[in-house]
């Protein structure tokens, strides 16, 4: 590959400058452009995009490196005195291998000091200058109690205690005699070495807990201590990874703020080795949570260097941009989003980009054989340069797993992002886009209908509230608007009931719990209860930026139908349908939604995703008990979904063979629409597929007529 980037934060102001990173085996061009439509099937408009400015001709060449894994790390003091000292930590290995892992180490960059390793075959090792100890392999995802101690004269001791009964195996204790060794350099847990700032070699895959340093004397009392696990007297370093598990900080409870930084995102609020699995919430035990799980392929930031930078005109219309770069036959976009700013409307209509589930499928690698039958249209050679570098690099999205095995929660904007903010991305389940893809099929159709609207964002939203809104008289959500924060949430629902009008085009929306970090730059979830790809593990269910439960929504009492009258029914793969319409449509409060439209199926021809249907991939439906409004109008409701549609998992008690589309009537997409207070109201389609049939027929269809009915009714004072 030679084109890959990004841009330093995925939106701006007008007036903003907006840097990109590049890594390019080769000269380069570079521009801007203004993106409207992204899908290159030829059934559809094609790509549509147009030049903004240009940056260069030619910008040289330069490789940039990625150094992933998760750490902490500290820089010692002038009085801490680790000539002669002790340490002690609590040890769940996940995955041994290939090469050794570092545990607690402190070199001077080329090896040379002390050092606590897991080996690739899964012994610990405590290792100073030419001295070495190594115990037999432990059992990964059991915790161990490790102890070490140095003393000046080069005798150093490993002490390895199993928490879990092991017959002949409950004590090792390894010592020898060797040369003293200096040490130099930060001391780090979870990495063995830094090649230089911020950039880890020998990363761990797993947790460690209950860090205490004994520094300047050795004494076998103190090491029974630390051997225990039991706090040891005056300690020069007590780490408590169950505080702050919101920061970069680990605490130090000793006394002399030997705070240490947590570097790249690993998952706290974890349970630890004291964990009795009574307290399923951090802050009700912090000692039960005292531990943080490393992976070797954690990255919150890559580092790299600025390329070229933009300066957003001051009257630069609001819209979906990219910097386009091309390097002989290779073509790269890197989009962002240039948004009308907080309480300035330019436009009487609102599309709310979807950009915290963008940023938790940037980089979505799922397997296309992985739902197997389901996914007839999946196609794995789609972009397969892109997710070559994606699996060699491992920036994955929050769908995919670490290498240990482990869901990833977390997910960040500073690094390359190949699918969701990508224009020409097409997922490998069914071969189509998604996410800004996706959502340029309605850009497209805003355009074409000359519609005049401002780009407003999730992060936005999030930061603004329904201040952000109220300057407009209509917002339309993306395609697929899965993620949300609990303040995104908040302010949809104050927007919608102080007299804001809201039109729904997505499926499987305001699903997830989302949470942001303070800079906005970071997403994490925890999976649990809803159609997942991983699991969140007992305990450990608990978002730590926020501390509130992760999950779905509708299980913390905030179902989309609350919000938007439909929630999730099901996904498939397989083909769309239309929807048909209702009595209800009829209905004199309806009338100006089906003016124009006189036929019976809506969205009954060929669609950009799944082929065909309107209705399609993921679809939403009413529930009463759920919260839809008793005075909705159900407009029209899909027919026609095969078995590839399953209802969802959340909504199944037991598992049965009646829950495809051909027989569960639960199983559907509903098209509806309500009044709420002060001159509000909502219409949803409760569906993905829905945009991508905006432009068939020359835009000349009953789906973009009923969109340009509501939105121009909407829009009107």
């Amino acid at each position: 590959m030679t084109l890959i980037g990004y841009a330093d934060r995925w939106e701006a102001l007008p007036g903003e400058e907006l840097g990109f990173k590049v890594s390019a085996t080769a000269d380069y061009a570079a521009r801007i452009v203004r993106l409207r439509h992204g899908d290159t099937n030829p059934r559809g408009p094609g790509f549509r995009a147009e030049t903004v400015a240009d940056i260069a001709d030619r910008l040289p060449a330069g490789v940039q490196g990625i150094d992933l894994g998760s750490y902490l790390r500290w820089d010692p003091d002038a009085d801490f005195d680790d000539g002669a000292m002790m340490a002690g930590l609590s040890l769940w290995a996940t995955l041994p291998g290939p090469d050794e892992q570092g545990l607690l180490c402190r070199s001077d960059g080329r090896g040379q000091g002390y050092g606590l390793y897991l080996g690739a075959d899964g012994a610990v090792i405590w290792r100073s200058g030419a001295a070495e100890l190594r115990s037999e392999p432990i059992q990964p995802h059991r915790w161990h109690r490790v102890a070490i101690s140095r003393d000046r004269d080069g005798r150093i001791e490993l002490i390895v205690v199993p928490q879990a009964f092991v017959p002949g195996r409950q004590e090792h204790r390894f010592v020898q005699q060797g040369q003293p060794a200096a040490a130099t350099g930060p001391l780090l847990v979870g990495a063995a070495r830094e090649a230089s700032l911020y950039r880890p070699r020998g990363g761990f895959n797993g947790k460690i807990g209950d860090i205490a340093i004994v520094a300047g004397r050795v004494d076998p009392a103190t090491m029974a201590k630390l051997a225990a696990g039991t706090s040891p007297d005056a300690p020069a370093i007590r780490w408590h990874l169950g505080i702050e598990v919101d920061g970069r900080r680990a605490v130090d409870l000793s006394g002399f703020d030997r705070h240490g930084e947590v570097v790249n995102r690993p998952t706290r609020g974890v349970t630890g080795a004291r964990w009795k699995a009574n307290a399923d919430r951090y802050v009700d035990a912090p000692d039960e949570y005292d531990a943080i799980h490393f992976h070797a392929d954690d990255l919150e930031d890559c580092r790299w260097e600025t390329s070229f930078r933009y300066r957003i005109p001051e009257d630069l219309k609001p819209g979906v941009y990219a910097a386009e770069l091309r390097s002989g036959d290779e073509r790269r976009h890197v989009g962002f989003l240039v948004t009308a700013r907080p309480g300035r409307a330019t436009a009487p209509v609102a599309l709310l980009i979807p950009t915290v589930s963008y940023l938790a499928y940037s980089n979505e690698a799922l397997e296309p054989e992985l739902l197997g039958a389901l996914t007839p249209l999946r196609n794995r050679h789609l972009q397969a340069e892109d997710y070559a570098y994606l699996a060699e690099h491992r920036l994955l999205s929050l769908y995919d797993r670490h290498d240990d095995g482990s869901g990833r929660c977390m997910s960040t904007i500073r690094r390359p992002n190949l699918t969701s903010m990508n224009p020409l991305h097409r997922c490998r389940l069914y071969d189509a886009p998604h996410q800004l893809a996706a959502d340029l099929h309605l850009v497209d159709w805003l355009e074409e209908m000359g519609i005049a609207y401002d780009v407003v964002t999730d992060h936005q939203l999030h930061k603004e509230g329904a201040a952000l809104l109220r300057s407009y008289k209509t917002v339309l959500t993306g395609t697929h608007a899965e993620y949300w924060t609990a303040p995104m949430l908040d302010g949809l629902e104050a927007y919608r009931d102080g007299g804001g009008r809201v039109v729904y085009l997505s499926g499987n929306g305001l699903y997830w719990v989302a949470a942001l970090d303070e800079t906005g730059d970071i997403i994490e979830i925890r999976r649990r209860g809803g159609s997942e790809s991983w699991k969140a593990a007992g305990g450990e269910a608990i978002i730590s930026l926020t501390g509130e439960h992760g999950g779905l929504w509708k299980d913390r009492g905030r179902p989309p139908q609350r919000y938007v009258g439909v929630g999730m029914a099901s996904q498939g793969f397989d083909r769309g349908a239309p929807y048909r319409r209702t009595p209800a449509s009829h209905d004199p409060r309806a009338a100006f939604i089906f003016e124009g439209v006189d036929d019976e199926l809506l969205g009954d021809f060929p669609a950009l995703t799944l082929g065909y249907g309107a209705a399609g991939y993921e679809v939403d439906r009413v529930d009463e008990r759920l919260g839809t409004p008793a005075h909705a109008l159900v407009l029209a409701s899909s027919t026609g979904f095969s078995d590839s549609y399953q209802y969802v998992r959340e909504e199944t008690f037991f598992t049965t063979p009646f829950d495809g589309g051909t027989v569960n009537d639960e199983v559907r997409s509903d098209m509806v629409y309500f009044e709420c207070p002060e001159g509000g109201a909502v219409f949803s389609v409760g569906s993905i597929s829905f945009c991508s049939c905006l432009s068939f027929n020359g835009y000349q269809n009953n789906i973009s007529r009923i969109l340009r009915n509501v939105v121009t009714h909407f829009s009107r004072a």
